[in-house]
């Protein structure tokens, strides 16, 4: 990523290819569609690389640093779109509701962040696409695999992270 942020295109295009998946299921959950939502994931991706060449930008984790720019890209937008009148995208009002697990983690929960960040990287990067709403086959196109071997991999992965979330607590469900 900060390759991408000193001008090399090769690492520009490698950063698009990695993380355009993520930043577009975003947009689109935040209500925008066809060109409207091609000029937000370059403007995400501006803004990224941008606060990547930042000395202290603090980003210890790519894919959480990425997920964190585009939101408040997103928020940023919606806010000003809000303060300038402009009429709110319908899909994006829904967006602005979020789920308890979008709040989990997209909020200070540092005990899932940390739940997470104990994943291998294939894993949590399946896993979050799924939570971002990616439908599975859209995550295995993505990932060059399957939808059943997307399935077990979140699976898995979901249960890993409650597992870590209930560690030392008593489970629900009586499992």
């Amino acid at each position: 990523m900060e390759r991408a942020a000193a001008g090399d295109r090769e690492a520009a295009a490698a950063c698009v290819e990695r993380l355009g998946p993520r930043i577009q299921l975003l947009v689109e959950r935040f209500g925008y569609r066809d060109d409207e939502a091609e000029r937000a994931v370059r403007a995400i991706f501006r803004r990224l690389w941008s606060q990547a060449a930042r000395p202290g930008s603090g980003a210890a984790d790519e894919a959480t640093f990425t997920v964190q720019v585009a939101r408040r890209w997103l928020l940023d937008r919606r806010a000003r779109a809000r303060v300038e009148g402009a009429p709110a995208v319908e899909a994006a009002e829904a967006a602005e509701r979020p789920s308890q697990s979008q709040a989990d983690l997209f909020g200070p929960a540092v005990a899932t962040a940390q739940a997470l960040a104990g994943l291998a990287a294939d894993e949590r990067g399946h896993l979050e696409m799924a939570v971002l709403g990616a439908p599975y086959t859209r995550i295995a196109q993505a990932r060059g695999t399957s939808v059943n071997a997307v399935r077990e991999v979140v699976r898995r992965g979901l249960v890993r992270v409650g597992e870590q979330l209930h560690a030392g607590g008593p489970r629900e469900g009586g499992r």
